[in-house]
């Protein structure tokens, strides 16, 4: 669940939670732990468009954070 405002984490439902820059904080804390592999996982989108702009916002603003 990607959104443009701060999520706390006590406020999280899911653990990849928040704005680009905190699932890309959270996924390098895994990679930092020994995690080599995540599958990420999207739920009740309700259009091809939704999973686009998912995938996109992945590939663009997250996963760039996450390889620094």
């Amino acid at each position: 669940f990607v959104t443009e405002h701060k999520v706390a984490p006590e406020a999280r439902a899911f653990p990849l939670m928040g704005t680009p820059a905190q699932i890309a904080e959270r996924l390098r804390a895994y990679r930092d732990a020994g995690v080599a592999h995540a599958a990420l996982a999207a739920r009740n989108l309700a259009a091809a468009d939704d999973y686009r702009r998912l995938i996109d916002t992945a590939a663009g603003r997250i996963m760039p954070e996450v390889r620094a």
